[in-house]
């Protein structure tokens, strides 16, 4: 799932033909991609159709490669919840016969994204409206990402490495040093500790949005995103492996 871009920006046909054939001042901004909306549906995208009303900005959730629309008032809690449910299955294919959550070291985040415009012919942003996203999320993730099996067995090094690649996963400084050990000693054993970081993925995103030329797409279309407001959420959790 890492070679999919990070934001897309869905325009309609005739922008894009524009913009592919420089008839527009776009400069690219890397991990953002410009696409029509006849390539939007050619791609099977797991993501929710657009509209073409000032919404179609889209934020891959690195998890399951789906994406979805940055004015979706439940991305902290889709992406985090994506995020738990991968690092069990991936704990569980080293062989964890316990994971339990053991420590909230924070679990609180807010932010706040203005998208305006002001454009009735904006083919981004058509008519007159201002979309305006506050959200504030306490995560209870401990439903979802403990899991208890004393007679679990551990899958082999190839498929671990092929499920954290597939899932996003192969920067995850806990995982890494665990995943090497797994390569070298052929099993986990004993009790581990693992500090997992949600919502990092979304204010990196955000940074990637707030660089976009939006001007490009409409003399009045602004985007704003407080990241000061965006925080981070940690998660301790202990591992026994047997």
């Amino acid at each position: 799932m890492d070679n999919l871009t990070d934001i897309l920006v869905v325009v309609d046909n005739d922008m894009d033909y524009g913009i592919k054939h420089g008839f527009y001042d776009y400069q690219g901004v890397p991990s953002c991609e410009v696409i029509s909306i006849d390539e939007f549906k050619s791609r099977n995208l797991i993501a929710p159709a657009p509209t073409l009303c000032g919404k179609d900005i889209y934020m891959r959730n690195p998890y399951t490669g789906s994406f979805l629309p940055i004015t979706d008032t439940d991305i902290e809690r889709k992406m985090s919840e994506s995020k738990a449910f991968a690092i069990r299955e991936a704990l569980v294919m080293m062989g964890a016969k316990d994971i339990e959550l053991v420590e909230d070291i924070s679990d609180n985040t807010a932010q706040q994204i203005n998208t305006g415009a002001n454009v009735k012919a904006n083919p981004i942003a058509q008519g007159e409206g201002k979309v305006e996203y506050s959200n504030n999320i306490s995560l209870n993730l401990k439903s979802i990402i403990e899991s208890h099996d004393p007679e679990r067995k551990a899958h082999s090094i190839d498929k671990v490495q092929d499920f954290l690649k597939m899932h996003s996963l192969l920067d995850e400084d806990n995982l890494i040093m665990l995943t090497e050990r797994f390569a070298r000693d052929g099993k986990l054993a004993g009790t581990e500790t693992v500090c997992i970081t949600f919502c990092s993925e979304i204010k990196s995103a955000l940074n990637i949005l707030c660089s976009v030329n939006y001007k490009v797409f409409s003399s009045n279309f602004d985007f704003e995103s407080q990241k000061s407001n965006i925080h981070t959420i940690k998660k301790t959790l202990t591992v026994n492996f047997g």
